[in-house]
């Protein structure tokens, strides 16, 4: 009996033994084309950028730069920047209040650090300040519209070559940031307006160019706002990008952007550059991982970040290029010691080694059928010549891969590399290079996807 329960259990084992070598059987390969012949249109290198709250060092942003980070967004509060006076006083200047050389700019120095590093930045003329609002708050209407137009020609006047984009106030469609206390506006788009028409005058008037924009509203549905903004003969003209956020936990191929497109489009404007200029996972200060330091925010990231470039959004700004420490702050990207969390790994391989942070490019197509894996991307030729292609596997199965290069010029040698983003790689080096001929202007290469992972393949003609 002993020795048969003994035989038994030794067959168990042979057998677990011999069944392991052999694959799991289910799921063909994860089938992915990449087709550069073709044209999908632009997209944008702004496409690489951040908002800030706080991020001063030059060692940190030498460190975003350094991963292909090329756009922020960041705020200039009036609050701070123009001394606390009253409306009388500031229009006789009295103890030079309305001079701008009294003001206090020490909170400003990173304009002039990002824009010598040659980050584009996107200024926000942030709120109001207590003394000029009806709600007296910061973020109440201007009581005297001649007073706040003053400033904000003066704030921009200061900054003016430093700064690459100007955004009229920040989500005010949400009454704690648009206070209409005291001020007799029925809504905050018909204050929004007004605020928008004298900020953009001010502006227009030292500055005929400085692309200027919003309305930045907290809902990506607000399309309203932009037809609304639009239809207005006082401000049309000074529209020159529509913005708006969108945090959201399951991304969603960003088809707002299309939607915001559409509306420029009614009104005659269809090359009008839309941002969206704060997205996350939540827009919850609940010290979320997601939010902050997750792995999983890899493939969250690069699927969002797809999705936009593949929507031909000109721009965005990922909320938020801050630093922080895990469990006691929110919505970081490096560490309190300016090392960078996991999740910006994805910028460095999709802007860095894939070189789509160097310009815009040209989106080309991709296709791709699913095995174990479940994936999206995206293909494009980017500033450099170079034929590109990005691979999201969202699910949490690995998978052996197949991709096909087609459009190519025939006959060519090419050298194919491939990175990664994921737990276990930080697209820091080449993970592997192949080699193929493109036969009749085709050719394909075979890897291994791993799980929750973003993967980018560079091609570069070898050249005899």
């Amino acid at each position: 009996m002993v020795k048969r329960f003994l035989s038994c259990c030794m067959l168990v084992v042979l057998l677990v033994v011999s069944l392991a070598g052999f694959p799991e059987i289910g799921y063909a390969a994860t089938s992915v084309t990449a087709n550069f012949s073709v044209n999908n249109g632009t997209g944008y290198a702004n496409n690489f950028g951040g908002a800030v709250n706080q991020l001063d060092s030059p060692a940190d942003v030498d460190t975003l730069r350094s991963i292909g980070i090329n756009f922020m967004r960041r705020d200039a509060y009036l609050v701070q920047i123009v001394p606390n006076t009253t409306v009388a006083d500031y229009k006789n200047n009295v103890g030079n209040v309305a001079d701008p050389s009294t003001w206090n700019w020490s909170n400003y120095d990173w304009v002039d650090t990002y824009h010598n590093k040659g980050i584009k930045i996107m200024l926000i003329m942030s709120y109001n300040v207590p003394w000029l609002s009806h709600s007296n708050t910061m973020h109440g209407i201007p009581k005297d519209w001649d007073v706040y137009q003053d400033i904000i020609k003066k704030i921009y006047a200061h900054f003016k070559d430093k700064v690459d984009y100007v955004e009229i106030w920040n989500e005010p469609d949400l009454n704690s940031f648009l206070d209409r206390t005291n001020s007799g506006y029925a809504n905050n788009l018909a204050a929004y307006k007004d605020i928008y028409y004298y900020a953009a005058s001010g502006i227009r008037s030292v500055d005929s160019s400085i692309p200027i924009g919003g309305p930045a509203t907290s809902s990506q549905n607000a399309t309203n706002w932009a037809d609304s903004l639009l239809n207005d003969s006082r401000i049309s003209n000074n529209i020159n990008f529509l913005s708006y956020h969108y945090y959201r936990q399951n991304p969603d191929g960003e088809p707002q952007v299309t939607s915001w497109r559409n509306v420029a489009v009614a009104h005659g404007k269809p090359d009008m550059p839309i941002f969206v200029t704060e997205w996350n996972y939540s827009p919850s200060y609940t010290k979320i991982p997601m939010n902050n330091e997750s792995v999983d925010a890899i493939p969250y990231l690069a699927q969002r970040l797809s999705d936009f470039i593949n929507a031909r959004a000109n721009g965005n700004g990922y909320f938020a290029f801050n630093k922080g420490t895990p469990g006691t702050d929110d919505f970081f990207s490096l560490y309190a010691d300016g090392t960078l969390t996991p999740k910006m790994t994805v910028y460095r391989l999709m802007s860095k080694q894939l070189g789509l942070g160097d310009g815009d490019f040209a989106l080309k197509g991709l296709s791709w059928l699913n095995g174990s894996a479940t994936v999206l991307g995206g293909a494009a030729i980017n500033a450099s010549g170079n034929p590109v292609a990005w691979i999201v596997n969202t699910s949490g199965n690995g998978d052996n891969a197949n991709v096909t290069f087609s459009g190519l010029t025939p006959g060519v040698q090419y050298q194919a590399d491939l990175y990664e983003a994921s737990r276990w790689q930080f697209a820091s080096a080449i993970r592997q290079s192949f080699t193929f001929t493109a036969t009749s202007g085709s050719g394909s290469i075979s890897f291994w996807l791993p799980y929750k992972c973003a993967v980018g393949i560079k091609l570069t003609p070898i050249v005899p």
